[in-house]
């Protein structure tokens, strides 16, 4: 099974395209397994590319603990990079990505950074007046779907443990049985926010795309920032701006490395990587 590694503002996933193919795997334990920093590739989870009913191709995405997560939009910038490069059909700049959480546009082209691209997240509700308790403070927290459940903060920057105890109290709630993404930010200016994210499956990642868009839909709706935003995280900048009502994603979309390993084998204790080549 060959494998691409890619990252976007540091979000890295493990990528499978299985179209066409027949590769039957446990996905979620293979997903434990090489999101393992210590004994596996290394990532935040695992993205497979299906065939898709409708679309180019679909998108499934299982998080670092195996469970199943809906909608990632680091995950579609790399997917956009990977068919904008590989699909080689000339004057191809658009796709349609199949998720769970419906279809979404994927743009890609030639910029001077390499290939730019940007992401239709679609058109972001946002519920204010849920109530929060953040260090003994009850403040107003915004819930946000993104094609996934988003939990949002206007609190400032939390510190690693803060970000940890926090991120995991208040991503299990009785509103989200199966847990939420929950997003600690703080509003540089008008035109720049700052963010950190406590992902769901997942714990503290360096970048969250579908989280970044939650959060700039929630200050567009209380009217904190412009149109056009940039948004710093711990592993780079995303950029978000609001097109008749739809939110739209630009980052980074970089691949690290690829090669092979045989889903079988991914088992603790087994290594799996038969070879690899970085990029």
């Amino acid at each position: 099974m060959k494998f691409w590694k890619m990252q976007s503002a540091g979000n890295d996933y493990v990528y499978v395209d299985i179209r066409g193919e027949k590769t039957q795997a446990d996905w979620p334990a293979v997903a434990r397994l090489v999101s393992d920093r210590h004994f596996g590739i290394g990532s935040d989870g695992l993205v497979l590319l299906t065939e898709a009913g409708a679309g180019d191709c679909g998108m499934r995405i299982f998080n670092a603990d195996g469970s199943e997560g809906s909608m990632c939009g680091n995950a579609l910038c790399c997917i956009g990079r990977f068919l904008y490069e590989r699909e080689q059909e000339e004057g191809r700049k658009e796709y349609w990505i199949e998720t769970a959480a419906g279809l979404r546009i994927v743009q890609a082209d030639r910029a001077e950074c390499g290939v730019a691209v940007r992401v239709n997240m679609g058109s972001i509700r946002v519920e204010p007046r849920p109530v929060a308790v953040y260090l003994r403070r009850r403040m107003a927290a915004y819930r946000a779907d993104a094609g996934n459940p988003h939990l949002v903060l206007f609190c400032g920057i939390p510190n690693a443990a803060e970000a940890e105890q926090f991120g995991r109290r208040l991503q299990k709630n009785s509103r989200y049985p199966d847990g939420c993404n929950v997003e600690f930010c703080e509003v540089l200016a008008r035109d720049c926010m700052q963010v950190l994210v406590w992902e769901r499956g997942s714990g503290r990642t360096l970048a969250c795309g579908s989280g970044a868009a939650s959060v700039f839909a929630a200050g567009r709706m209380l009217g904190l920032v412009d149109a056009r935003v940039r948004m710093r995280m711990p592993g780079g900048e995303l950029s978000l701006s609001e097109e008749n009502g739809e939110v739209w994603l630009s980052g980074p979309a970089q691949t690290v490395f690829e090669g092979t390993c045989s889903p079988e084998n991914c088992i603790p204790g087994r290594s799996f990587v038969s070879s690899g080549r970085r990029e």
